[in-house]
């Protein structure tokens, strides 16, 4: 899974909103004989880090995509929130699972034990737009394991299932542009569909603490916000 128009064509060009002209290359493909650059954007930076816990970002740099198949390493990955300075430590880490009458924890280790590698995906938040120069979108190969399996192999699913997925949230300081409330409710059915993953790991490496380190879920298809770190 790619898509998101196959991850904009490639980015053609980057900073692009309009072909004025074309012409034939090789094969009879079209290329672009003249661009117009975007008009009106945001003084952001792309493909930096800047600012702190909920208010921090970093919009990728679209212009680095070469073909359908470039994933974007990690530190050129977008960020629309960094990590808590409050976290826990990684290696402290378990993830609990609480259903009627039921309150189950994984380590977060047996995650990264049992972890496969799957398909490439793009994911792009809900705020991307023009005044950050498009750059909240990035496409990655995430690790981990199917979240339905998960609920599956303790005892957790059942049909008409709904699942409230919640992550870290508590914050030193206070945020200029963002409301905590890091949690959404899914249909198991849905989680099914979309292959929704308890990650941890991105491009064959382990999460960075910005990316939601040492799991996070990871909802292919699906905006940004969807995929609670």
């Amino acid at each position: 899974m790619i898509s998101r128009r196959r991850y904009l064509e490639c980015a053609l060009p980057s900073g692009v909103v309009g072909i004025a002209g074309h012409r034939l290359g090789p094969g009879g493909a079209r290329d672009p004989v003249s661009v117009i650059p975007f008009t009106n954007e945001g003084p952001l930076p792309t493909g930096v880090t800047f600012g702190e816990e909920l208010d921090g970002r970093r919009l990728a740099d679209l212009s680095t995509i070469r073909d359908s198949e470039s994933v974007t390493a990690a530190e050129n990955f977008y960020i629309r929130t960094r990590a808590s300075r409050l976290l826990p430590r990684p290696e402290r880490w378990r993830i609990q699972f609480s259903g009627p009458g039921r309150s189950l924890y994984l380590e977060a280790e047996h995650l990264v034990r049992h972890a496969a590698t799957f398909a490439p995906c793009v994911m792009e938040c809900a705020g991307n737009r023009r005044a950050v120069r498009f750059g909240l979108m990035s496409m990655a190969r995430w690790g981990g394991v199917r979240l339905a399996g998960v609920l599956g192999d303790l005892g957790l699913s059942r049909p008409g299932l709904w699942v409230r997925v919640s992550g870290f949230d508590a914050y030193e300081s206070l945020s200029a542009t963002s409301i905590p409330g890091a949690s959404w409710v899914f249909s198991l059915d849905d989680l099914r569909r979309a292959g929704a993953l308890l990650a941890t790991h991105m491009n064959g490496q382990p999460l960075t603490l910005d990316h939601g380190a040492p799991v996070r879920l990871v909802v292919p298809g699906w905006y940004g916000c969807c995929s609670i770190k």
